[in-house]
Formats: C-alpha cells, sequence, structure tokens
C-alpha cells in the first residue's frame, strides 16, 4: 500500500509546480517584470518588488511553504 504524502511534501510539490509554471511562461513574464522579484503562488504572480526581503515579507505565513520567491533577469530568455 502506498504512504500518504505528508503536508510538507504536498507543499514541496505545489512550490514545484510553480517553477515549472514560471519556466513554461518566463518570455511573457519578463516582459512585466524583468529586475523585480515575484512571489508565485497557484501558478500566479501575487507580488513583484524590487527589494528581495520587502517582497518576502509579503508571503501569508499559512502559505510560506508553497510560495516561489524568484528574480526574474532581464537577459534570460529561456530557462536553463
Amino acid at each position: 500500500m502506498a504512504e500518504q504524502a505528508t503536508e510538507v511534501q504536498k507543499a514541496r510539490e505545489r512550490l514545484l509546480e510553480n517553477r515549472k509554471w514560471v519556466d513554461a511562461n518566463i518570455e511573457d513574464i519578463q516582459k512585466q517584470y524583468k529586475d523585480k522579484w515575484l512571489l508565485v503562488r497557484d501558478k500566479k504572480i501575487i507580488e513583484s518588488g524590487a527589494v528581495p526581503a520587502e517582497v518576502k515579507a509579503k508571503i501569508e505565513k499559512k502559505f510560506a511553504d508553497e510560495t516561489l520567491l524568484i528574480y526574474v533577469p532581464n537577459i534570460i530568455a529561456k530557462p536553463m
């Protein structure tokens, strides 16, 4: 019998899904958010800004484990 995923494992899976979404949409994201820090949750950009600490401070505690904080450079057109 397969074991149930823990809440931490589920949160990590959602985090990875958000990263995959960013990678798949990086060209469109760069047009609007280049040189910005983003918070991504549920495959949506929920906050953006120039200072990572300020953006990170906006993460809701209950979603901290599944919210992706990522920088969008202006020079990479495709994920590595």
